[in-house]
C-alpha cells in the first residue's frame, strides 16, 4: 500500500494482486469472505460459459465447463457461494436453451450440494434466491438439481412476473435503483449513464432511477413515487420503493444507491457478497439528529454508500412498516437508512458487511473541496476491491484508476505503524499536485504544519515565513470547514494533505508532523510550526532563515529548541481581530514570560520543562507542569529521532546552543469561539482541559489579559531582547 499509494509512485502491475489483498486486510472493521480470488474467478468463468452457451446453445461447452470446475471446487469451503452460483447459472443456461450444457453442469454441482448441511443451505440467502429462479424451469437438469436440494428449498415462494426489461440473469438476480430527484435527472444522471450504468447494462443487470412525484408510475428507466422530493420525505420514499420493487419485479435483490455515488460494477457483481446477506452494506452506528425519534444505538447499513435487500428482507420491511409500531417509527424518522435499520431490527435482521469496501469523499463545508472521510478507501481499480465511492472526487480520472498497480487518491501514513484504511486510519491524502509536493520536499528549508480552521492567522503565517525565505510549506489539514483548505490549495508553495483521523488519535497531530518529515524532509532543516506561531531569530530583518541556519552555531546540530512566547493585546481580546499586523494588534507579553518551577522532566531524559507565565497567571490553580512552552520545532530530521506529543521533547538529537522564539498569537478576537469549539471537540489534552479553564476565565471577566503590573511591549521583554541581540 505504501509503495502504490505514495505520491510520485510509478505503476506496478506486478504488485496489483498483492495490493488487492493488502487493501482487503487494511481495514480491520470489514469482515472478509473466504475464497475471495476464487469467487472472482468462478463468476468470470460462469459469465464466459453463459456467453458461449447463448452463442451456440446446442454445443456441450466442454472447455468452458472445465474452466469453471476448478474455481467452483476451490469454493467448497467458502460457505455456499459456489453452490449458489452454480444453481443460478443453471437457470440461465436453461433459459438460453442450453440444456445439454446444463446437464453437464448438474454433474459438476451434485458433489458441492451434497457437502452442505441441509438446514444451513436452505437458510442461506444465495441458495434461496438461486433455488427460486431454478423453480421456473422443468427441464431434466432442473429436476435433477431439485432432487438434491434440501426440502426447504423446494418451497421457496414464487416471485411475481415482473417487466421483462427488469429481469436480470439469475447469475446476478438484482435490480439496481438509483435514488435521485427530478433535478438530479438533469444534473447527475447523464454522468452516471456515461459511466457505471453502461457497465451494468453489459452484464444484463437492469436499473431504475427513483424520484419523487405526484403519483406512482414508471416511465422507462424513471420510477416516480408518490412522495415529495425533499430530505424529510426520504424515509417514506425508501418504503415506497421497496414495496414497488417486491410487488412489480422478480428481482431477488434490490441494490439501492444514491445519485452522488459510483458503483464499481465488477467489484459488486463478480464478487457477489451481496448474495450472502439478507441486508448488505457498510454497517454503522451514527448519532442521530436530535429531533429524530428512532431508537438510539441502531446498527444499520449506511445509506450514503448504498445497500442491498433480498426478497425476504424487502417483505419483512414492508410488513413491519404497515404495523402500528412501524408507522410510529416511520413518523419519527429523518434518515432513511436509520429507518430501515429500526424496522429490520424488529424482524431480527442485521446488516452484513462482508468485503463491503467503500471510499467516501465529502466536503467539510458546503461548496468546499471533497476530501476522504470515514470510509477512506481507494478509488476502484482493476482488482475490484472498492465497491462504492460516495461523492467520487476524481471521476474524471477513470482511465488512470484502471491502470494495474496504481492506487488513488495518493496518500501516506506515519511510519511507526502499519498502514490502515477506514476510520481512524491516520492516513494523509494528498490534495495538491505531485509536482508541487516534489518542489516543496526538495527545498533547503521548509515549514511543516497541521491546520484546522486557521482563517484568522493563515495570511499572516504564510507571509511571515515567505519573508524569512522558506522554500515552501508541507501542511496537513484536519477537515477545516472555514475555507482554510481551499485557501491553502490555491497557494503556489503549499503542498497540502488532508487527514480525517481525530486530532487526539494522531497524538494531537504529532503523528502527521513527524510523518511529513520522515517522508520528505530527511536531512533538511524543517520548521514545525502551528498557524499561530511566527518564528523570531536574531537578524531576521536581514538574514533569511536558510542563511541563518548555515551559521557556525548550527554546524554540528540537528535540532533547535524554540519557546512559545504568548502574545496578547493591550485591551479586550475582542478588539484584536488580527486584520493587519499581529505584532501591532496583539503585541504585549508578560515581563518574565517563562517559568521553570515545574518538577516535571522530559520523557526521554533529564530535559528541563519551561512553562508559560501568563497562563499560570490567568489560571493560578493549574498544575506546575501545565502549559509547556518549549518545542523541538526546528529539526534536520533523521529517522532515529523520537518526539513527544506536540514536539515538546525529543530524543536522539544534537541540540544547538541558540534557543529561538515563537511569537504565539493564541489570544485574539476569535479565541472565545476557538475555546468553545475545542471544548465541543474534546481533542486536546485531558478532554480540552486548558480550554475549559479559559472558558470559565472569560465568562467571569472582561476578556482582558493585559496587566500593567506585569505586561510589557514584546520588544521590551528581556527574553526577547536577549534573543534578538544575541
Amino acid at each position: 500500500l505504501r509503495a502504490l499509494a505514495a505520491p510520485g509512485a510509478r505503476a506496478r502491475p506486478d504488485l496489483a494482486r498483492t495490493a488487492a489483498e493488502a487493501q482487503r486486510t487494511a481495514d480491520p472493521d470489514i469482515p472478509h469472505a473466504p475464497g475471495w480470488p476464487e469467487q472472482r474467478a468462478a463468476t468470470d468463468a460462469a459469465i464466459a460459459l453463459l456467453d458461449a452457451a447463448r452463442a451456440d446453445p446446442g454445443a456441450a461447452q466442454g472447455a468452458a465447463l472445465e474452466a469453471l470446475a476448478e474455481p467452483l471446487r476451490g469454493l467448497a469451503g467458502a460457505g455456499f457461494y459456489g453452490a449458489g452460483l452454480g444453481v443460478a447459472l443453471m437457470s440461465d443456461l436453461l433459459a438460453a436453451g442450453a440444456n445439454r450444457t446444463a446437464g453437464r453442469l448438474a454433474e459438476l454441482l451434485e458433489p458441492l450440494l451434497a457437502q452442505g448441511a441441509g438446514a444451513a443451505m436452505a437458510a442461506h440467502p444465495h441458495m434461496r434466491a438461486a433455488a427460486a429462479r431454478l423453480h421456473a424451469h422443468d427441464a431434466a437438469p432442473a429436476r435433477r438439481m431439485r432432487a438434491v436440494l434440501p426440502p426447504d428449498l423446494q418451497a421457496v415462494p414464487a416471485r411475481p412476473e415482473g417487466a421483462a426489461d427488469l429481469s436480470a440473469p439469475a447469475l446476478f438476480d438484482a435490480l439496481v435503483v438509483v435514488c435521485s430527484t427530478r433535478a438530479g435527472l438533469e444534473t447527475r444522471l447523464p454522468a452516471l449513464r456515461a459511466g457505471w450504468l453502461g457497465a451494468l447494462a453489459e452484464l444484463g443487470v437492469p436499473h431504475l432511477v427513483a424520484v419523487g412525484g405526484k403519483r406512482t408510475q414508471r416511465r422507462g428507466e424513471v420510477l416516480e413515487l408518490a412522495v415529495p422530493d425533499t430530505p424529510g420525505a426520504r424515509p417514506r420514499k425508501i418504503l415506497a420503493l421497496v414495496d414497488w420493487v417486491r410487488r412489480n419485479t422478480d428481482a431477488g435483490h434490490l441494490i439501492k444507491i444514491d445519485d452522488d455515488c459510483e458503483l464499481d460494477v465488477a467489484a459488486v457483481f463478480r464478487n457477489q457478497s451481496y448474495r450472502a446477506h439478507a441486508w448488505y452494506g457498510r454497517p454503522v452506528s451514527v448519532a442521530p439528529p436530535p429531533f429524530e425519534k428512532l431508537p438510539r444505538g441502531l446498527i444499520h447499513a449506511d445509506g450514503s454508500t448504498g445497500y442491498s435487500l433480498d426478497r425476504d428482507a424487502m417483505t419483512r420491511l414492508a410488513e413491519i412498516a404497515a404495523t402500528p409500531r412501524g408507522q410510529w417509527l416511520t413518523a419519527g424518522a429523518y434518515r432513511e437508512d436509520r429507518l430501515v435499520g429500526a424496522l429490520l431490527a424488529e424482524a431480527g435482521i442485521a446488516p452484513g458487511g462482508t468485503d463491503y469496501a467503500t471510499a467516501c469523499f465529502r466536503p467539510p463545508r458546503p461548496g468546499g473541496v471533497a476530501v476522504a472521510q470515514g470510509a477512506a478507501g481507494f478509488l476502484p481499480d482493476v482488482q475490484g476491491v472498492t465497491k462504492v465511492v460516495h461523492h467520487g472526487a476524481a471521476r474524471a480520472a477513470t482511465a488512470a484508476r484502471r491502470v494495474p498497480g496504481v492506487l488513488l487518491p495518493r496518500r501516506i501514513w506515519p511510519t511507526h505503524a502499519p498502514p490502515r484504511l477506514g476510520p481512524g486510519s491516520n492516513a494523509m491524502q494528498l490534495l495538491s499536485s505531485e509536482r508541487r509536493l516534489a518542489a516543496v520536499a526538495g527545498a533547503d528549508c521548509a515549514v511543516v504544519a497541521v491546520t484546522r480552521n486557521e482563517r484568522a492567522m493563515l495570511g499572516h503565517f504564510l507571509a511571515h515565513y515567505r519573508r524569512l525565505g522558506v522554500g515552501g510549506f508541507l501542511i496537513v489539514d484536519n477537515l477545516s470547514d472555514d475555507g482554510t483548505t481551499e485557501r491553502l490549495l490555491a497557494e503556489p508553495d503549499v503542498a497540502l494533505f488532508s487527514a480525517d483521523t481525530a486530532f487526539r488519535d494522531a497524538v494531537q497531530g504529532t503523528d502527521w508532523k513527524v510523518a511529513l518529515m520522515a517522508h520528505y524532509r530527511v536531512g533538511r532543516w524543517t520548521l514545525v510550526a502551528d498557524a499561530d506561531e511566527l518564528l523570531l531569530y536574531p537578524g531576521m530583518e536581514r538574514a533569511r532563515l536558510p542563511d541563518y541556519l548555515a551559521g557556525a552555531a548550527f554546524a554540528d546540530a540537528d535540532a533547535v529548541r524554540v519557546h512559545m512566547l504568548d502574545m496578547y493585546p493591550r485591551g479586550p481580546l475582542a478588539g484584536a481581530a488580527l486584520r493587519t499586523d499581529p505584532f501591532a494588534e496583539a503585541g504585549h507579553v508578560d515581563r518574565d514570560p517563562f517559568r521553570r518551577e515545574s518538577l516535571a522532566r522530559g520523557p526521554f531524559g533529564d530535559s528541563p520543562t519551561w512553562t508559560s507565565a501568563v497562563r499560570h497567571r490567568l489560571m493560578p490553580g493549574a498544575r506546575p507542569e501545565q502549559f509547556v512552552t518549549q518545542k523541538i520545532a526546528l529539526v534536520k530530521y533523521a529517522t532515529w529521532m523520537r518526539f513527544s506529543t506536540s514536539l515538546h521533547y525529543a530524543a536522539e538529537i544534537a541540540l544547538a546552543a541558540p534557543e529561538l522564539l515563537f511569537a504565539h498569537f493564541k489570544y485574539h478576537a476569535a479565541f472565545h469561539a476557538k475555546a468553545e469549539q475545542e471544548i465541543a471537540r474534546g481533542q486536546y489534552y485531558n478532554n480540552a482541559e486548558e480550554y475549559r479553564m479559559y472558558r470559565d476565565l472569560l465568562a467571569s471577566g472582561d476578556g482582558v489579559i493585559f496587566d500593567p503590573a506585569v505586561s510589557v511591549a514584546w520588544r521590551d521583554c528581556a527574553a526577547v531582547r536577549a534573543l534578538m541581540h544575541s
